[in-house]
């Protein structure tokens, strides 16, 4: 941006150096300020880029593109927030939710992202979740959460979630991931075994609850996470069952070892 700096300026009007315009007074033969190319270009250019980094191509039949283009700035940096909406049913976001927050209220109302491409940087999306079943959110770009990344993201009841995006990805800035919000225990028995390697990869720390029948008397259950062992337990009788509660942090690896058969196996998730 430039001021005015012809020869018929207002000399600092707005202060020293910040020049400005004069109607100029036929009666002492002072001359109105002319306009110069630069100082036009540079008016043109300053309000153009604004509105054309919102996303929107110039319209000459438009008054409003400026203003537009401000309030969605504004809304996209999180400084103001356009309305909230609910979702009882699959909803599919736009470039002109951004701004909004959305709260799924349906059974298995999920959420698609607007395309990553659609959304200037710094653009930022708010979802709650206030039904009692899962919220899917997904979209065409990857989404770097607590401890994972992935095309999707599920928060439970109650849970919310800030994205910001870079204009090639979304990131997590923000979300009530703690333990507890969202998650309930989960019976995983069937599907876990003594000595092998897990990894949580749900966002959010988990509790893991296991319990082992052991085979040999003074045996312990160890528990390693990301390589890091100590122990839960310890079974003083062959056949005693016994066992111990763990935290895992998101994005850790875990694993159980014990002399012994597993008797349940539970995740807080």
């Amino acid at each position: 941006m430039q001021r005015i700096n012809t020869l018929t300026k207002a000399t600092d009007l707005f202060g020293v150096g910040k020049h400005g315009y004069k109607p100029g007074n036929p009666a002492t033969n002072d001359p109105a300020t002319t306009m110069s190319a630069d100082a036009l270009n540079a008016i043109q250019e300053e309000i153009a880029r604004v509105i054309e980094s919102s996303g929107v191509a110039l319209n000459p039949a438009s008054f409003t593109q400026l203003l537009t283009a401000i309030l969605a700035l504004i809304r996209g940096v999180g400084l103001h927030s356009s309305g909230v909406n609910g979702t009882a049913a699959n909803y599919v976001m736009t470039a002109t939710d951004i701004g909004r927050c959305y709260y799924s209220v349906g059974i298995n109302a999920n959420i698609t992202l607007p395309s990553i491409l659609s959304v200037p940087s710094g653009s930022i999306v708010n979802i709650l979740n206030i039904n009692g079943s899962p919220c899917v959110i997904s979209g065409d770009a990857n989404i770097y959460a607590v401890g994972a990344v992935a095309t999707s993201i599920t928060i439970g009841q109650w849970e919310n979630l800030t994205l910001v995006s870079n204009g090639v990805t979304w990131f997590q800035m923000a979300g009530s991931s703690g333990l507890g919000v969202g998650q309930v225990w989960q019976n995983v028995l069937a599907g876990r075994v003594l000595g092998t390697t897990y990894t949580n990869a749900s966002g959010k720390p988990i509790i893991v609850n296991i319990s082992v029948t052991m085979i040999n008397p003074n045996t312990l259950i160890t528990v390693s996470i990301n390589g890091s062992g100590f122990t839960v337990s310890a079974g003083s009788v062959a056949g005693y069952v016994t066992g111990g509660n763990f935290i895992v942090p998101p994005g850790a690896t875990y694993v159980v070892t014990a002399v012994g058969t597993l008797a349940s196996w539970n995740e807080l998730r």
